[in-house]
């Protein structure tokens, strides 16, 4: 198969999950294997199947050309049907798996941030909300607004299915301290961050080469337990929140949880953590029964 030359940082990232590209990482967390430790756990395959034959479904994040195909493969092998997918996503990825010569999906694309999504779901509620590491690429203070935008378009009866990576470790001697001189200038900067990294941007505010040394760093906030991985190549910023964190977003946003599977791994930056999937659903879903 033949290399796809990458044009820009942003394309970097997304490369990782495509094939034949030179930046491709065959450990990259993708849809598919999310969505089949879902459907080989006996209490979420059941909760799934009790949605009915035909589900609205929404795909909040979107970085591999093949994640649609992926969940309506799940599905149609539990006897559901997935017609109407929405996928969302602040990055306009169709553009960009043109530019890497990857397919098309076959789904609703809207260019939007889900955390702030406005009014471009108005109107329209899901049986299904998938959300795949997400919340890694997003600050604490961000998880509460994701989890609005699922309050608020989530049926009564509806699941969500949240995977994320959690219970951090970097490699040995990999990491610097949030409040060491210098680093708490990086803390600071890119823990407000969403997006990817402007090295060009942090080293003009900065005025220090040592900026450079961000991509690959670890940081980590000893008092919370927060860390930050700033990927290589793509500069993309993977926050590692506390379990704790989430679960309390979670409750706070009004559902109910079930941690369905926790698997501990290093991925591909050397970094030992446990991906957790969670099916969340309204807390007082029960009461209508």
């Amino acid at each position: 198969m033949n290399s796809i030359k990458t044009i820009s940082v942003l394309d970097r990232f997304y490369a990782r999950y495509i094939p034949g590209n030179a930046d491709f990482r065959e450990m990259s967390p993708a849809l598919d294997i999310s969505l089949g430790v879902f459907a080989n756990c006996d209490a979420s395959r059941m909760e799934l199947q009790k949605l009915g034959p035909h589900l609205e479904c929404l795909i909040q994040g979107y970085s591999v050309p093949t994640n649609v195909d992926a969940l309506r493969a799940m599905l149609s092998g539990l006897g559901i049907q997935s017609e109407n997918v929405v996928a969302i996503d602040k990055i306009d990825v169709l553009e960009v798996f043109k530019r890497l010569g990857a397919p098309a999906p076959n789904v609703e694309f809207i260019l939007a941030d889900a955390c702030d999504m406005g009014d471009c779901l108005a109107g329209r509620d899901f049986d299904l909300i998938v959300q795949d590491f997400i919340i890694n690429f997003m600050p604490p203070g961000k998880i509460a607004s994701l989890l609005a935008g699922v309050k608020r378009h989530l049926k009564p009866r509806g699941i969500c299915l949240i995977s994320f990576s959690s219970d951090a470790f970097p490699p040995s001697g990999s990491i610097l301290k949030a409040g060491n001189a210098g680093a708490a200038k990086v803390w600071d900067w890119v823990s407000a961050k969403t997006g990817m990294v402007d090295l060009d941007q942090f080293m003009a505010q900065n005025q220090g080469k040592w900026a450079a040394d961000l991509i690959g760093a670890t940081i980590q906030d000893e008092g919370t337990g927060q860390m930050i991985h700033i990927s290589d190549p793509s500069g993309q910023i993977e926050h590692f929140h506390p379990t704790a964190t989430i679960i309390e977003a979670v409750e706070n946003a009004g559902f109910s949880y079930a941690i369905q599977d926790a698997t501990n791994i290093v991925d591909y930056n050397g970094i030992t953590c446990t991906r957790y999937r969670m099916m969340i659903s309204h807390s007082a879903a029960a009461d209508l029964a």
